[in-house]
């Protein structure tokens, strides 16, 4: 545990000795540049798009007619009856085979309580 403590103080006082000599450290005096030759780029020269004539409607020359065998559309669906079961049939129900116990009944272990 000593060992983190100690690294995080390390680290904070690192960070703020950097933050301290950025700020207090003297700034460099502004070098002045001597107002001679600058070469400048000639100015952009505007050469125009040519631009595209607006669209002229052209009325189609003759009439659509469909062929005479031509089917657009698909043939209505043809029913076909699925077979229907009959109804169920009720039966009653049976009753369950229950075996019967093997020797007497009147046994004294046979009525005691565990």
């Amino acid at each position: 545990m000593t060992i983190k403590s100690t690294s995080l103080a390390i680290c904070l006082l690192f960070s703020l000795a950097t933050i301290a000599t950025a700020y207090y450290s003297p700034s460099s005096p502004p070098v002045h540049q001597s107002q001679g030759y600058k070469p400048t780029l000639p100015p952009p020269v505007y050469i125009p798009k040519p631009t595209l004539p607006p669209p002229v409607y052209t009325p189609p020359t003759k009439p659509y007619v469909p062929k005479p065998g031509y089917k657009p559309t698909l043939p209505p669906p043809v029913y076909i009856p699925k077979p229907t079961l009959p109804p169920p049939v009720y039966t009653p129900p049976t009753k369950p085979y229950v075996p019967k116990p093997v020797g007497s009944t009147k046994s004294p272990m046979a009525f005691s309580k565990l």
